[in-house]
């Protein structure tokens, strides 16, 4: 794709400078356009501009510089995973605890998409040379669903479902303490914790737009059995949304209660090697067959046995 040059419309003023390019470039997807934003490719009346949010306003003069998508360096690895469905266009995948997703800092082998390379014909570009097939995530303790994109178009279809909230994911979750409601929805700000970045919290201002919906499954002696189905998907959504509820996820050893170890001993109780979030369901609709897709996934061995001691 060639350097491409707008002028911006009158009734465009306001727009953010994302959302502008997206929109005006045919086939081009908004994480394509932040690429190239990061990477000085994007001017306006001459200056370079690097924010997704910046707005723009008529007249501006907007050159667009395409940033290939070049080949990934990332190894096949012949790592066994569970293919729960497969077509030509994308997967599900049931991930198992202690898997990386993507590779990232201190994770360049081993992760799901070193498996993906071995075990899929293909895998879409969108994401980037580090994240091929990936639409969304779990976190590494985290096991359960997600859906892999095949094709370009795919990764562009299920991203937009994502975003219009047409994707029903739900997660079990093993959390401390007792949720007398039957359901509770969290509606928040989300965002980097000021006193630690490698943490999130709930914000009073600033920040992601979070909403988790809460339902409770089960209730024990002194932990609850929860659903939680997501409305947005921020990173540790539903870890901090159950911290914020006072209901922490077991194990969890970032969000978690403190003195964990010392408080399951007390219960007589294994400490989970683990954070108990599972992805048990995912559901949505084919974005070429229109055919309704709904997947589950059975509790895995460490989550089960824990809660099959609680009773």
């Amino acid at each position: 794709m060639a350097v491409m040059v707008f002028v911006v419309d009158d009734p465009s003023t306001g727009m953010r400078i994302d959302l502008f390019l997206s929109k005006n470039i045919p086939d081009t997807s908004r994480s394509a356009v932040v690429r190239a934003l990061q990477s000085g490719k994007v001017r306006v009346q001459g200056k370079v501009i690097s924010k997704a949010g910046f707005s723009v306003k008529g007249g501006d003069r907007v050159i667009f510089e395409p940033v290939p998508v070049v080949d990934t360096q990332i190894c096949a690895e012949d790592i066994p995973i569970s293919i729960v469905f497969e077509d030509d266009d994308l997967a599900i995948i049931d991930k198992p605890t202690g898997m990386v997703t993507h590779p990232a800092v201190g994770h360049h082998a081993g992760t799901l998409v070193n498996a993906l390379l071995h075990h899929l014909d293909n895998l879409s570009g969108v994401g980037g040379v580090k994240r091929p097939g990936i639409v969304h995530r779990l976190d590494k303790e985290t096991s359960g669903l997600l859906m892999v994109a095949k094709t370009d178009r795919a990764h562009r279809a299920l991203s937009e479902k994502i975003q219009q909230r047409t994707v029903i994911r739900i997660y079990d979750v093993v959390a401390w303490g007792r949720m007398e409601d039957e359901s509770l929805t969290v509606d928040t700000q989300l965002g980097r914790d000021p006193k630690d970045r490698k943490r999130f919290s709930v914000l009073s201002s600033g920040g992601k737009h979070a909403v988790t919906h809460f339902s409770r499954q089960k209730k024990f002696a002194e932990f609850t059995l929860l659903a939680a189905k997501l409305e947005t998907g921020r990173t540790h959504q539903i870890r901090v949304h159950s911290r914020y509820i006072g209901l922490p996820v077991a194990g969890d050893r970032t969000y978690g209660r403190r003195n964990e170890s010392a408080q399951m001993m007390k219960l007589g109780l294994v400490q989970p090697r683990r954070q108990l979030l599972h992805a048990r369901s995912l559901e949505f609709i084919h974005p070429f067959t229109d055919k309704p897709m709904l997947f589950h996934s059975p509790w895995p061995g460490d989550y089960k046995n824990f809660v099959e001691s609680l009773a």
